[in-house]
């Protein structure tokens, strides 16, 4: 039997709102992360990374529609792109994607 159009929207949804949850506890968790290292080194993460950062960690995406997706989206494309990370290159790597979400934040019109 196959459930109605709505069914398998709501189904659909489920699962998108899933993804999205866990893409931000991620980056939150990494940004919290990327945060307290810079300040125990005393180095500054520069600031695109911080801006990304902040994004993240003050959950402005809940103001600004469609910077979420769009952020995921980014993420997605970063995981295929990117090396494998290891315990030498983790911190260059987070960096560099958020870098990367903060260049998409501006180029959105969210930054």
């Amino acid at each position: 039997m196959r459930r109605d159009p709505e069914a398998r929207y709501l189904d659909s949804l489920r699962h998108e709102l899933a993804a999205l949850r866990e893409f931000i506890e991620k980056e939150k968790s990494a940004a919290e992360s990327l945060r307290e290292i810079c300040r125990i080194r005393k180095s500054d993460p520069g600031d695109d990374v911080y801006r990304a950062l902040i994004f993240f960690l003050n959950e402005e995406y809940r103001t600004k529609p469609g910077a979420l997706a769009l952020l995921y989206q980014t993420g997605e494309r970063l995981k295929k792109e990117l090396p494998a990370s290891t315990k030498e290159t983790i911190l260059d790597l987070t960096r560099h994607r958020f870098r990367t979400y903060c260049a998409v934040l501006r180029a959105g019109g969210y930054a």
